[in-house]
């Protein structure tokens, strides 16, 4: 255990309910803090969470939850048809808007992520999108515990961090393995 969810963080799915991550008690999800502007880095987190819910998905266990970086600008109907435009369309991996500081506030404080950024320079707007934000995702166990924190989209060792949020993900799911049940993850990213 890394950290912990002291307090719950009632938000809108993009389907517009309100829900709270407390309802996910007893289940272990991976969360990601993303917006639908993003021109990049997002788009990537998303990728990491679509093969996440490939290789995991059939478990009852297992759910998803992106948190909105701009929840002025992700309304639940924008984050729904950005959602369905790339496929990845599942209730079980909820998309979160609502209270722009109260989401911020909760980020920092509970999850522990590094504050957001206002991009103000034209050219880093085009490529990186308006904020610059925490692109690490957590995995988040049954009990409200961060289990760990994976920087997917680090340019030098990203492969290594996938394959490493992966092998934890499946122990933080099947309690009864043992990390010598594991093959080890090569902290050297191959030719």
């Amino acid at each position: 255990m890394i950290a912990r969810l002291e307090t719950d963080l009632s938000a809108v799915n993009r389907d517009g309910k309100e829900v709270s991550l407390g309802q996910l008690r007893g289940k272990v999800y991976v969360a990601g803090y993303q917006y639908t502007d993003c021109p990049a880095g997002c788009l990537g987190l998303a990728a990491v969470m679509k093969a996440l819910e490939t290789e995991f998905g059939e478990n009852p266990q297992f759910r998803l939850v992106s948190i909105s970086v701009n929840p002025e600008g992700d309304t639940p109907e924008k984050m729904d048809a950005w959602v369905k435009e790339r496929g990845i369309d599942s209730p079980d991996w909820w998309f979160l808007t609502g209270k722009a500081q109260e989401i911020a506030d909760y980020m920092i404080s509970e999850f522990k992520f590094y504050g957001t950024e206002k991009i103000t320079d034209p050219a880093l707007i085009a490529s990186q999108g308006p904020f610059a934000h925490d692109q690490r995702l957590a995995i988040v166990d049954g009990e409200a515990n961060i289990r760990g924190y994976y920087d997917v989209m680090n340019v030098q060792r990203g492969q290594v961090e996938i394959e490493r949020l992966r092998r934890d993900l499946k122990m933080v799911l099947n309690p009864e393995l043992k990390l010598s049940d594991m093959q080890p993850v090569n902290p050297q990213p191959e030719p």
